[in-house]
């Protein structure tokens, strides 16, 4: 049992998320990394699921700075790092 345990604990184990700020966000979306230098893709998606935009970076110094150019509204933006871990953050734009 004790076997089993533990590969249920390594299968459910948390990793650390993206965060994005500030939220609401007016031009400019930060999105802070857990790593120093990581290739990250960002899926935009409307509520309704339709990607909107891709962008492919390379985040600087734990962090980047967006400009999604997004009229006023909700989003969810969706952060999958090069071992495919994906973070998903509601994104409200308010200009």
């Amino acid at each position: 049992m004790k076997v089993l345990e533990k590969q249920d604990a390594e299968k459910f184990k948390p990793f650390k998320k993206h965060t994005i700020s500030p939220c609401p966000a007016t031009y400019c979306t930060n999105i802070v990394c857990y790593l120093k230098e990581e290739n990250i893709q960002i899926q935009v998606t409307d509520v309704n699921g339709k990607i909107l935009k891709t962008i492919n970076v390379v985040t600087q110094q734990y962090n980047v700075t967006i400009n999604f150019d997004l009229l006023d509204g909700v989003y969810f933006v969706n952060i999958i790092n090069e071992s495919g871990e994906k973070t998903v953050k509601k994104l409200v734009v308010a200009n």
